[in-house]
């Protein structure tokens, strides 16, 4: 039998977070090249690691969903969740009745329907 010590489940959860966050970092620099090369490298990845936090916070915690989060951060700022000006955007993360990861979908896809209008993807 093989039993996990709480300090080596934790160093593989760090490096799973990680090497998501490595993979995170060529996905954004490929999927939005303006805003990354506008952070920087550095910018990028402070950006990933804001964004694993808080997704979190709304059960976000599957990388698909993480990553649909912080597509979400990028377009609408890091700290879109909090923002007044973006209640409806909240209220999209906690709305009940529906899983996060349905949640977060259809907050991107509401986010991201219409590209070409910046003003589709800011305002309800």
């Amino acid at each position: 039998m093989f039993i996990l010590q709480k300090a080596q489940y934790a160093a593989f959860q760090r490096a799973a977070v990680d090497d998501f966050a490595e993979r995170m970092v060529t996905h954004l620099v490929e999927t939005f090249p303006d805003e990354s090369e506008e952070r920087g490298e550095a910018g990028i990845r402070a950006l990933i690691r804001l964004g694993i936090e808080r997704a979190a916070r709304h059960q976000l915690v599957q990388e698909y969903d993480v990553c649909l989060y912080l597509h979400v951060m990028l377009a609408l700022g890091e700290r879109f969740d909090d923002d007044p000006a973006l209640s409806w955007a909240r209220a999209a993360l906690e709305e009940a009745g529906s899983s996060a990861s349905i949640r977060i979908e259809m907050l991107h896809d509401r986010v991201f329907e219409d590209e070409d209008t910046a003003e589709g993807a800011l305002f309800p």
